[in-house]
Parts: C-alpha cells; structure tokens; sequence
C-alpha cells in the first residue's frame, strides 16, 4: 500500500530564516522530524489492527465530542487530526459518514477516552458504533488503504475471510492462525490455553512472545502478585542494533516473553513466532520523496512551501500457524 506525508512551510518563514543556515535547517528539521514521527505511528497502530484504518470505536456521542468504547484507544490519536467517520469495525466496504465530511481534533481528553472535534457531527449522522479513521485511511471496494495488520492476518476462526485473493477456508488454521476467547479465564491461565493450542498446531516452534498493552500487562502481574517474578530481558529484533525491553513468563513450553506495546488494543494479546511476521517496503518507511533530486516544492495555490515523503510497503505474517491471538483478555 502506499502511505504519504506532507510537510509544508509558509514563504514568510522561509524568507525570515533566509541567510541563517542554522535557522533554515531547523525549520525543516523540527517539521520533517515531527512528519516522519506521525508516519511510523500510524504505521504502527495499523500493523496491530485490521486494514480497515479504523483506530478507535465510538460508544456515545454529544457532538461535537465523542466518547470512545476503549479509553485506552486515546493514544492512536493527536491533536489538529483530521478525521472521517465509517458505519462498521470490520468491513473494508464501510459507508463513510458525510461522504467527504472531515472533522479536525480540537481537544483530547486521554483518560476518559473523550475526544472533541472542531464542528457538530449531526449533520453527518456519527452515531455510537461507528469507528474513527484518519482522513481518507478508510478501506473501499473491499480494499484496504492501509497495511493489513495483525488482527486480519490471523483471523482465527473456521472461516476467515480471504486475503489478498486467497481463500482461507481450505486450511484456516494454517493460513489464518487461531483466536482464543478468554472470557473466563484469569488472565494467566488464558496465556497457558492459548500456547497450548498454538503449540499443537505450531509445530517446530522457535522463540514465543506475546504483545500487549500495558494497562492488561499491569492487571497480569496484579492477578499473579508474589506467585512468580518477572526478571526483565532484552529482545532483539531483525534490525541491527534495536532491541526491547520484556518481562519473562514461564509457560508450559518455556519463556515467554511478555512485549509491552501502548498501541496494541486493550483486552487483546498476541502470542506467537514474532520472527514470521515482518514489515517490507520499498525503501525507508517513510522516505523522502526526492527522487528527481528536489527536496522541496512550491505550492501553486499559496505562499507555502512542501516537502513530501512517503511509504509504500506491507505487512507480513510467514507463518500464520504460528500465531494466536487472545480476545476478552481480563473481561475487557
């Protein structure tokens, strides 16, 4: 999929900082820095999610403000955002609310999960149920704008949808993994089920982890108290040099190493083979888009300057029976 970012500059700073290198080269910099920052954010709610770009649920609304079904959600959002609204979680042929109506983020309030927009959203019908995407990040025809994340790679269940034209249904625990709803379990136990289901299917298993957000990590070590402790470890990753920091859980089948991830959803965990699952692209993600060796261009229609970037890449599951994927963890 392809993802862009524009970073634009008014002439008047430009021509102010003209003659001050250092000027200029911060100018562009702080701007360039905070567009790439957004990018690689949204890059990364959407590897945990479902393709349908939306990245929170909404369960009242007294316009101009909504209030989200998870609190947690909040994160996935920042201030100045322009948004657009869809009729369903799931689909990727959603019905867009105002059609091209879009809302600017006025003010967040994150522990509540309340978010207030620049203009009343009756006109436009938002109603409780609805899901919030960026500003035409919305999936259409059945196809979806953003990466495919986690959430549809392994869909679980006797019959997943297709992807990427495949039919999943002939095999759907190798090609769509599994789900395991943990309603009544306590949340350990739930970790204990799921790997063992993973690991009668997950034959030659390597090195598991789980990913989850902080808040169930939090409530995990509540519930376990002084059971157990959790020695912390480094995990690296593909990348040379980057590494995180995880908390070690002893399953039946050895360590498992617990990820705490802010935009992972709340109330779900991923427990797998993290090493068959991977994000590709075409060069850097993003990358600046100076590909005719100009950095920067003028807008036409205003005093402004713009310096663009861009991604065009996917997410990747190798190996879809080597993962599942917890839901109703904690009773969330």
């Amino acid at each position: 999929v392809n993802d862009c970012g524009i970073v634009r500059i008014k002439g008047d700073a430009m021509k102010r900082a003209e003659g001050n290198e250092g000027a200029l080269v911060s100018l562009w910099k702080n701007e360039c820095e905070g567009a790439s920052q957004t990018e690689v954010k949204q890059h990364e709610i959407n590897c945990l999610r479902n393709g349908t770009g939306v990245k929170g649920a909404i369960t009242s609304v007294a316009t101009p403000a909504v209030t989200l079904t998870q609190p947690a959600d909040a994160i996935n959002f920042d201030l100045g955002e322009l948004c657009q609204f869809v009729d369903s979680l799931t689909s990727l042929s959603p019905n867009v609310r105002g059609t091209t109506a879009t809302r600017k983020i006025s003010s967040i309030a994150r522990r509540s999960g309340v978010i207030t927009f620049d203009a009343e959203l009756t006109s436009i019908s938002v109603t409780a149920g609805d899901g919030i995407v960026r500003a035409g990040d919305y999936a259409s025809g059945g196809v979806a704008t953003v990466v495919t994340g986690t959430q549809l790679w392994i869909a679980g269940g006797d019959t997943p949808a297709n992807l990427f034209g495949m039919t999943r249904t002939l095999d759907p625990v190798r090609q769509a993994g599994q789900t395991y709803d943990s309603t009544n379990d306590p949340m350990e136990d739930a970790l204990i089920n799921a790997e063992s289901l993973l690991t009668v299917q997950g034959y030659g298993m390597g090195e598991l982890s789980c990913q989850a957000n902080p808040l169930d990590i939090r409530e995990l070590k509540k519930t376990l108290g002084g059971k157990v402790t959790y020695p912390r470890t480094e995990m690296k990753s593909a990348v040379a040099g980057l590494s995180f920091k995880a908390i070690e859980f002893e399953g039946d089948n050895g360590t498992i190493k617990l990820v705490s991830n802010p935009f992972y959803p709340k109330g779900e965990f991923l427990l797998g083979e993290m090493s068959e699952m991977s994000f590709e692209s075409a060069g850097p993600a993003p990358h600046m888009q100076n590909y005719d060796s100009s950095d920067f261009l003028r807008v036409t229609t205003d005093d402004t300057w713009q310096m663009q970037f861009a991604t065009y890449g996917q997410q990747f599951c190798y190996a879809p029976l080597k993962f599942i994927r917890g839901t109703t963890w904690g009773g969330a």
